[in-house]
């Protein structure tokens, strides 16, 4: 549950924070503004890296499991005509027959994708604020 209340925090103050980064950049010409920006930029991919940090290690979770698909398979090869064969088998058609996914309240995947999807939502947003503001 905290997780989702940074994702719908988080998210609209890194649309925010390059949004104030490009104003300030276009209305200073100093060299101060070169630094202002460098410094946000590095907050909001901060922000960023702390916000995709979930989903990465869930991603990491599930090629974890995609990794011990592929070694039961090759167990189970090995161990053609043998006792344990049966039980990895079933072990095997277990881990197959239910996958591994993550997601929070069934809309928001928990895997790879959802770095990509926020800087999607940031770079649309941002496009748009940039239209309606009239910045450029």
């Amino acid at each position: 549950m905290c997780y989702v209340i940074s994702l719908l925090l988080i998210t609209p103050g890194l649309i925010l924070q390059v949004y104030l980064g490009l104003e300030r950049l276009k209305k200073a010409a100093d060299g101060d503004s070169v630094y202002y920006l460098v410094l946000r930029s590095l907050y909001a991919i901060q922000n960023y890296v702390i916000l995709c940090s979930p989903a990465v290690s869930a991603g990491l979770v599930t090629s974890a499991v995609e990794e011990l698909k592929l070694i039961l398979h090759e167990k189970l090869l090995h161990e053609r005509g043998k006792e344990q064969e049966p039980q990895i088998q079933i072990f095997l058609d277990y881990v197959t027959g239910r996958p591994m996914r993550l997601t929070l309240f069934e809309v928001v995947p928990l895997d790879w994708t959802l770095p990509v999807l926020i800087l999607n939502l940031c770079i649309s947003y941002q496009i748009i604020i940039v239209q309606f503001t009239k910045l450029y």
